[in-house]
């Protein structure tokens, strides 16, 4: 036996023209008239990067004057060991005006046991070279910051890009 649901049957016929026509939303990128947001290449407005020494994690904080496509933090204590992580948009305006990026990175006793994007072996008692990049949407290089002992000669090694 075969039991039907009249109410059901309803309202899935009553969805069929959404279903097929499609919904008007406008996606991303666009405003709710479905004109295409001109983004302009995102520039820092602010950053800060500061270790927790109770808390035992670093802190990552930047904002950017437009939508990004990330960040990304390469970092060393001493142009051997070389971290890097890629630091995500946390919040971004609606209208493409600005992005904020954070990431937080507990440390990891053992080097060994340091992932990407997830913890770091960098104490806070260190003072490591590091280069932070933000990406515009299509992952172009757009600014930077860098600070440490030797910024300079962290970008020359290999995979870690360069303040343009």
């Amino acid at each position: 036996m075969h039991l039907r649901e009249p109410g059901r049957q309803l309202l899935l016929i009553g969805l069929l023209p959404a279903v097929l026509v499609g919904c008007p939303w406008p996606g991303p990128g666009r405003y709710p008239t479905g004109e295409p947001i001109a983004l302009e290449p995102p520039a820092l407005t602010s950053f800060d990067l500061s270790c927790d020494l109770e808390a035992e994690h670093w802190v990552l904080q930047a904002d950017a004057d437009a939508w990004t496509g990330g960040g990304q933090l390469s970092w060393s204590p001493d142009l051997h060991y070389v971290e890097q992580h890629h630091v995500r948009s946390q919040q971004a305006a609606a209208d493409g005006t600005s992005d904020h990026l954070g990431i937080t990175l507990p440390i990891v006793g053992d080097w060994r046991e340091a992932q990407a994007d997830v913890s770091t072996a960098i104490r806070c008692g260190q003072d490591p070279s590091w280069i932070f990049v933000v990406f515009d949407t299509q992952g172009t290089i757009t600014d930077c910051r860098s600070g440490g002992p030797d910024p300079e000669e962290l970008s020359h090694l290999p995979d870690v890009p360069s303040c343009p």
